[in-house]
């Protein structure tokens, strides 16, 4: 999934806080579905963009619920989701809430990307996606700021992993996402391009053990014009 949000935005920005967040559909470590409780870890760290992935629509799993707007409601953010598949009678995919307006799915010039994504549990799968996202990219403006963010379900050292760090700059430091009651390896991610056009100044895990079987990741980035 791709969005896309305005250069004034970024330029303008001092700092923008991007979160990553594997909501397996409200369901928590306790198997309680909560998405209130869920929305409460996206206010908790006041983020200015996230990608959800795990996220239903009208699903029988998930009561009918429209967990998209749900999520945008308290969060008071702007949302775009994006469908993976049809699920129970609805939809599930990957959403993107915004503290900014989203232009929407098209491509034009002069604009700051976001791609949110959650990759196939299978090796296979997840490399033909990891080696297709180049050819995507090649279609935008050259030296346009981009962010990927999401569940790559792949760990550094993987051929999925190593595929995406040849195109993105990935913090090299690790931070374990899963599983969320003891985290002991990332497949969660923020990462950006170009390299030159951005600025890490944090990145850290939510210290949250119960609302879903992964943990968020936080990264806090400085644009460089």
């Amino acid at each position: 999934m791709i969005a896309l949000l305005s250069c004034a935005v970024l330029l303008s920005a001092q700092q923008i806080k991007v979160l990553s967040d594997n909501i397996h559909h409200g369901e928590g470590a306790d198997g309680k579905l909560d998405l209130p409780r869920s929305a409460r870890v996206i206010q908790s760290v006041d983020p200015d963009l996230v990608a959800v992935q795990e996220v239903d629509l009208r699903t029988k799993r998930a009561n009918g619920v429209d967990q998209a707007a749900e999520l945008a409601r308290p969060t008071r953010m702007h949302e775009v989701f994006g469908r993976t598949i049809d699920h129970q009678g609805g939809w599930y995919g990957n959403l993107l809430l915004s503290r900014w307006h989203v232009r929407g799915f098209t491509v034009q010039a002069c604009e700051f990307r976001i791609f949110a994504t959650h990759l196939d549990i299978t090796e296979k799968d997840r490399l033909l996606a990891a080696e297709r996202l180049p050819k995507r990219i090649a279609e935008l403006p050259a030296g346009s700021p981009m962010i990927l963010a999401g569940d790559f379900n792949a760990a550094p050292g993987s051929p999925a992993f190593k595929a995406l760090s040849e195109h993105w700059t990935i913090d090299p430091e690790a931070k374990p996402t899963t599983p969320a009651d003891k985290p002991g390896k990332q497949i969660d991610f923020v990462a950006f391009r170009p390299r030159n056009r951005w600025k890490i100044i944090s990145t850290r895990v939510l210290d949250e053990p119960v609302a879903s079987d992964h943990r968020p990741i936080l990264m806090t980035l400085e644009p460089i014009d």
